[in-house]
């Protein structure tokens, strides 16, 4: 079929256009930078732990250090920090809240929102926490974080020529050759299959009887006596069976005049309706009437007489019989009542 004869095609073109641009991504120099880790949180003991919300950002765009200390509520800390001899990086605005965790742990916070001027990559200095705890003199260190600085504009500032930045740290470079030779391979094989592409295909036959259709009229009968049945046997209420009968019946005229599948009200969709050229005015009267017996059917506050119910199933069959679209094998199927 040519819809599937496209399809495929397609998804070979998707495949060759992946092949191609995996090497873009694949090959690229892994850089890779120390990363502090989140520590766990024991009693009577001190943690402590630094990170950036970011390990790479633009000239000029703000990056917030955190420092994280957990400890005793009885414990002081002494807090010694080199951020502010640090080169490069310009310090904005700081600050410190403490907060209380479960069994008397504290946490003591200090952040620092940072930006670099120019291109390059910074080390960020360790934090050293000095603290006394069971008699005992003792010093923690978080160690070093690192963030890559670049320009947003696309050109590049040669830090060198700055006085006083310096990238003073050369992150670790490797190269995955393995992964490139597969990519390569994978290339060479996509050569085979742009030439399996463009080679003309034998096109199928599409062959109508093939395609099963299924009409609005068929789905809304089997929908019609589905209910029927329920009603009969006692598992549905009449008011239940006039409300589903309203939802076949909108149901059916959306499918069958294709109208937009929308949530409308019976009275909503019949004034779609009535601005639609291609349906005749009495198969549009016979519509609006049967909706509206249904409506009052479906809110009377009286008990629905049995011969109520017969009349409004024959209305609603002779509806369907008289605007279903015909098919070729099944002319004159109706339900019967």
């Amino acid at each position: 079929m040519e819809s599937y004869f496209l399809k495929k095609k397609e998804i070979i073109l998707f495949f060759l256009i992946a092949i191609i641009l995996s090497p873009i991504c694949s090959c690229k120099k892994k850089v890779e930078f120390p990363v502090s880790k989140s520590p766990k949180i024991e009693k009577s003991k001190i943690y402590a732990e630094s990170y950036l919300t970011k390990t790479r950002a633009y000239v000029g765009e703000r990056v917030r250090l955190y420092l994280n200390v957990w400890h005793p509520e009885e414990v002081n800390l002494d807090v010694t920090d080199k951020i502010y001899e640090m080169k490069g990086m310009e310090i904005i605005d700081v600050g410190e809240f403490n907060k209380i965790t479960l069994e008397g742990i504290e946490r003591t916070t200090k952040w620092y929102d940072l930006k670099a001027n120019a291109e390059g990559i910074y080390i960020i200095p360790s934090f050293t926490i000095s603290y006394e705890l069971g008699g005992k003199f003792n010093v923690l260190d978080t160690g070093q974080l690192y963030i890559e600085i670049t320009n947003k504009e696309g050109g590049f500032i040669p830090t060198e020529s700055i006085r006083g930045i310096k990238p003073p740290y050369k992150p670790k470079v490797s190269t995955n050759y393995l992964g490139a030779a597969v990519i390569s391979l994978f290339m060479i094989l996509s050569l085979f299959l742009l030439i399996f592409y463009f080679k003309p295909f034998k096109k199928e036959e599409f062959n109508l009887a093939e395609e099963e259709i299924v009409y609005a009229h068929k789905i809304a009968l089997s929908e019609f006596n589905r209910i029927k049945k329920d009603l009969e046997e006692k598992n549905i209420s009449a008011k239940e069976f006039c409300f589903e009968l309203s939802s076949i019946l909108k149901n059916y005229i959306v499918e069958r005049w294709e109208m937009e599948t929308v949530q409308m009200t019976s009275y909503e969709l019949m004034g779609k309706l009535k601005k639609l050229e291609k349906i005749d005015t009495n198969h549009l009267k016979k519509a609006y009437h049967i909706i509206s017996v249904i409506e009052l059917m479906k809110f009377a506050s009286m008990n629905l007489k049995s011969e109520w119910i017969k009349d409004i199933e024959r209305e609603f069959l002779e509806f369907i019989d008289e605007t279903k679209q015909m098919s070729p094998e099944d002319i004159g199927v109706t339900a019967e009542i």
